[in-house]
């Protein structure tokens, strides 16, 4: 048992002289006794630390010098150290000629109740504090005489005299009139059936402000079911239904600009795309025909054997050649940004070995050992994924052309990203930014040939699958590129992408 949940002490017993000093103070405790010692020859107000509670300590001398009797006065004093609360009762005594001989009376410890009181009143002070803070009150209706009784902060936010009392229909009417129904609905189905209920209503304030609340009610019922009162909390929540309202309008505002300017970021890709094509197109057409041209004037000058004129023109072939390659890239690009989805169950694993296959054919006097995990099982696009896995497995096949034992592999790794890993001559990540960048290249063309188109592609793919990709790479180390896709890429509309 804790001390403050200790019984209380028996009453002992004390008298005082005319000058209020106590000679006396017995206990049936003997412990207690031994510390009221403490009081002979001691006035209570001289006592350690006292502290009058019930009266003021003038009050209390002014009783005692019109020797009146008093009744559970109160006072605290230290108490070895420790607070005690003393209640003390006490009338005068005089003598067999009416003299005033001091007073006498008992007392008794009260401490454990007065803490308990101290401490109610504590949490009392708080919770007005939070009330006052959160704008919130409480309030209760006695049934079945309607009497309706409400705490200071439920007033003050109907603005209403402090000492205000009043019935159920007094109340209806400082509510906005279409909210009245709902409210008085919502308390009698409480009274009948005992439902409680939590509703935001507009109330009217004194001033006729109108003023959003939050209503709860509950029943409180007997034994045999019957409601007594409904009782509950009413909180301000006014500047919060603002907040919240701006909040959303400027939600809208900012879904609106965002809507706005991704239509308008699509138009423009839409037309980029559209004049990349046009260009592309337009400019082949004369590219094939300065080729034809420049091999009908190679053979012309055949014969007369120019070294000069043959230099030259097998750098303009070159140069128109090369220029073909990269509207065949910008054309490749465009095709893959714009196409639409036909997505499917795809298997990844039969993409890379076909793939594989193709380029040793093309390469059969490489030696590389080639890994591909079985059941890369995915949904997208196969004409897509077949270029992406193409592009990946061709870089690394390119990119160990120097190894005399080259090694590449493609799988899944335990975290559900693809990746496509060689020990090839690999790259400085501070240039990582360019790697799928469309023409960027990491390598010269003397050390491995490419237009840069390949990874950029890929990632366009990836993209329009909805995932990502990146790569991990050092310099003579090896690269690995991962990539992930959405599991319904159909339903992934990127925003902006051509």
């Amino acid at each position: 048992m804790e001390a403050d949940d200790a019984p209380q002490g028996p009453d002992w017993s004390w008298e005082q002289d005319p000058q209020f000093r106590f000679t006396r103070a017995m206990s049936p405790d003997a412990h207690e006794e031994q510390g009221l010692s403490a009081w002979i020859g001691a006035r209570r107000w001289d006592l350690p630390g006292a502290t009058a509670l019930t009266l003021t300590w003038e009050e209390h001398r002014a009783m005692l010098s019109a020797r009146l009797p008093f009744h559970d006065f109160q006072f605290v004093w230290d108490r070895d150290g420790q607070p005690c609360c003393v209640s003390c009762s006490g009338r005068p005594r005089f003598d067999g000629d009416g003299r005033f001989m001091g007073y006498q009376g008992t007392a008794r410890d009260v401490t454990a109740s007065w803490r308990q009181r101290a401490r109610l009143e504590d949490a009392q002070a708080l919770l007005g504090v939070a009330a006052a803070l959160g704008r919130f009150g409480a309030w209760s209706v006695e049934l079945p005489s309607g009497l309706v009784r409400w705490t200071d902060q439920a007033r003050a936010i109907h603005e209403a005299p402090l000492s205000r009392e009043c019935e159920v229909q007094d109340v209806l009417e400082m509510y906005a009139p279409e909210h009245r129904a709902l409210l008085l609905d919502a308390f009698q189905r409480c009274v009948r059936e005992g439902t409680p209920y939590d509703i935001e209503v507009q109330a009217l304030t004194a001033s006729r402000q109108r003023v959003w609340v939050r209503v709860i009610g509950v029943a409180v019922r007997n034994a045999a079911g019957r409601t007594l009162r409904v009782q509950g909390a009413y909180q301000d929540v006014h500047k919060a239904r603002q907040l919240a309202e701006e909040h959303r309008n400027h939600s809208e505002e900012l879904e609106r600009r965002v809507r706005d300017r991704t239509e308008a970021l699509q138009r423009l890709n839409q037309e980029l795309s559209a004049f990349t094509v046009a260009v592309a197109h337009d400019l082949r057409a004369p590219l094939a025909g300065l080729s034809g041209f420049c091999r009908a004037l190679a053979e012309h000058l055949a014969p007369a054997r120019d070294a000069t004129a043959a230099h030259y023109l097998s750098r303009i072939q070159a140069g128109a050649t090369r220029m073909d390659e990269l509207l065949a890239g910008l054309l490749e690009l465009s095709r893959i940004g714009r196409a639409p989805l036909a997505v499917r169950q795809v298997d990844l694993s039969a993409l890379a070995r076909d793939t594989v296959e193709s380029l040793r054919a093309a390469a059969p006097e490489r030696e590389v050992q080639v890994e591909v995990q079985d059941g890369l099982a995915v949904h997208g696009d196969t004409r897509l994924l077949r270029t992406l896995v193409e592009n990946l497995l061709g870089n690394a096949w390119k990119f160990t052309t120097a190894c005399a034992a080259a090694c590449i592999a493609f799988g899944r790794d335990p975290h559900g990203s693809f990746f496509v890993r060689d020990n090839g001559a690999g790259f400085d990540m501070a240039y990582a930014a360019d790697l799928f960048a469309p023409f960027r290249r990491l390598h010269g063309e003397d050390e491995f040939q490419g237009l840069g188109i390949g990874l950029a592609s890929a990632r366009r793919v990836v993209e329009r699958h909805g995932g990502r990709i990146w790569a991990e790479s050092a310099p003579g180390a090896g690269t690995t590129l991962r990539f992930t896709l959405a599991a319904d890429p159909a339903g992934w509309q990127p925003a902006g992408r051509s």
